[in-house]
């Protein structure tokens, strides 16, 4: 099996990584090798019986481990460190999802808050003077 470049797995106790895979193959779903391990890594259990994890991002392949961050129409390529939601929000599936490194995610978040913290025009018409009435 291949390991993965870069990885950040909290440290663990137990998993119920096998229960679930035990399961999917008990449904007639045959997980493969880098599937299981991601199963046991993403279901650890902290001694106090709390998950390891609240939160899970994966990136596989697909990007094959580069940042795809561009500057003037140039890939980065540095290797990804960091997943970032391409429209802010709670939006966690897959389309939503990139790998920066943490250059250019640090970038696109500091640009993110500062649009954020601009003042929006108001959508109502300015009201006239009271003199000017």
């Amino acid at each position: 099996m291949i390991e993965p470049r870069v990885e950040n797995v909290p440290a663990y106790a137990t998993t119920a990584g096998d229960d679930a895979i035990d399961l999917a193959r008990a449904g007639g779903v045959y997980l493969d090798d880098w599937q299981q391990r991601v199963l046991r890594q993403i279901l650890g259990e902290r001694p106090d019986d709390k998950w390891a994890s609240s939160t899970v991002g994966l990136l596989v392949p697909r990007q094959n481990g580069k940042c795809v961050a561009e500057d003037d129409g140039v890939r980065c390529g540095e290797a990804a460190t960091d997943v970032d939601h391409k429209r802010r929000g709670d939006d966690h599936r897959e389309s939503n999802l990139q790998s920066l490194c943490g250059w250019h995610h640090a970038r696109k978040t500091a640009k993110e808050a500062s649009e954020a913290r601009r003042p929006r025009p108001s959508a109502r018409p300015p009201e006239a003077h009271p003199g000017l009435r």
